[in-house]
């Protein structure tokens, strides 16, 4: 791939910042900091975290992000930061002066005054961005008007992730017909999201698969075999909402102790279901079986999945049709060595091929999830060549060098389109 002329300045766009499940947002700046590119991360939200990736604190990413959607300071902050513009940028900001005045007036959007200021800002002080890279399709349609109203500068692509495409009731193809017609790219992470965004109508042209990224130098490759002296170590990490399907996977273990098969069950994640499965845990009667972590730090995250044996996805679609993309802890599991029993569902497909580095059932077949699980803890031999095989297929298609090759073709074929 032919690098940018020059470095670009990029505006990324998230819901809240920094979080820690999303690692793979954080690659992504990361690695196009480290090929010289600059970022700017707007987050409507600042959520306080108790535990952050340490790359955030390595990077100052804090420091890179402009919380856009605060409320306080008022007119006193309008003030000050006019004041500010006009003497950091005057000829720019006269300029752009006569646009701004309108926005503001007009309250682009369903932005207030003070966020449209706080990103007018961000990006005079820039000289304007090259790319404007919203990380979900919900955020696109938010974005949209600012760019289409001169407050925001920059090509305008937007991630597709999953939830923001397959929950039809509130994003469905006519919430996205603006921004498919006006936007400049879209960015699914699977070939699934992919043909949803095609059948609303998006030209194929317009479509750049970049698939979410992991740093396979973070984790540390290890051939899995049985421990004789202990119960298999399944493990699942999610946050506990439906559409992970971690119901199911208890629902299995269950199955799997009442045939005398000796297995543990680690959970690491939270989420609005934990209280209710830790309920189904007790009516089970699996609590010396079965354990709920909660959320943990990345490097926790990391020497749980080292102990473990074997990784489930038990992915469902929920009631409302919210779909995953491409289940970035599976990747992670695929990357240490681990043999996957996981759902066919949605761009899972994609990531574990069926009888080579794991194996895939229906989604809510709890009887299958058993049956492949045993089959695993009945073939040990087995484990070491799909750990090696699901590690191969990471290398090739989600490493952090692969997909930012893929980022940055994404940018400079917008960019020269």
């Amino acid at each position: 791939m032919t690098e940018p002329a020059a470095p670009l300045r990029v505006a990324m766009f998230v819901d809240a910042f920094p979080v820690l499940s999303e690692t793979f947002i954080v690659n992504q700046i990361t690695g196009l900091l480290d090929r010289g590119h600059e970022v700017t991360v707007f987050a409507l939200e600042q959520r306080p975290a108790e535990k952050i990736h340490p790359v955030v604190e390595q990077y100052g990413l804090v420091q890179r992000t402009r919380y856009i959607d605060q409320r306080g300071g008022g007119k006193l902050h309008l003030l000050r930061e006019c004041v500010r513009l006009i003497f950091a940028h005057p000829p720019l900001l006269w300029r752009r002066l006569p646009t701004l005045l309108r926005a503001l007036g007009g309250r682009t959007g369903n932005w207030g005054r003070l966020p449209l200021l706080r990103v007018a800002a961000a990006d005079i002080d820039a000289g304007g961005f090259d790319v404007v890279h919203c990380q979900y399709g919900n955020l696109g349609v938010r974005v949209l008007p600012m760019v289409r109203n001169g407050i925001l500068h920059g090509r305008l692509l937007t991630a597709i992730r999953g939830h923001d495409v397959t929950q039809t009731e509130r994003f469905g193809a006519e919430f996205y017909k603006d921004l498919i017609r006006e936007g400049d790219g879209f960015m699914p992470v699977s070939r699934s999201l992919q043909d949803i965004l095609q059948s609303m109508g998006c030209p194929s042209e317009q479509i750049h698969i970049v698939r979410s990224a992991i740093d396979c130098r973070q984790f540390n490759f290890r051939p899995r075999m049985p421990c004789p002296d202990r119960p298999a170590e399944l493990i699942s990490v999610a946050r506990l909402v439906e559409m992970k399907g971690i119901e199911y996977a208890i629902r299995a273990v269950a199955q799997l102790h009442q045939q005398g098969v000796p297995v543990r069950y680690q959970v690491i994640g939270y989420g609005p279901l934990f209280e209710a499965l830790q309920t189904l845990v007790q009516q089970l009667g699996l609590q010396s079986h079965v354990q709920l972590h909660g959320a943990m730090a990345h490097d926790e995250l990391v020497r749980q999945l080292d102990q473990a044996d074997i990784f489930v996805a038990p992915s469902v679609t929920a009631a409302n049709g919210e779909k995953e993309g491409i289940p970035n802890a599976v990747k992670e599991a695929m990357a240490q060595g681990m043999p996957v029993v996981a759902t066919r569902h949605s761009g899972i497909p994609e990531l574990v091929e069926d009888g080579v580095s794991g194996y895939l059932v229906e989604e809510r077949d709890v009887e299958g999830l058993a049956g492949k699980i045993k089959l695993l803890l009945d073939q040990p031999r087995s484990w070491p060549d799909m750990g090696r095989a699901g590690r191969k297929h990471i290398e090739q298609e989600y490493d952090l060098p692969v997909v930012q090759e893929r980022l940055l073709a994404c940018y400079t074929a917008v960019l020269t389109g």
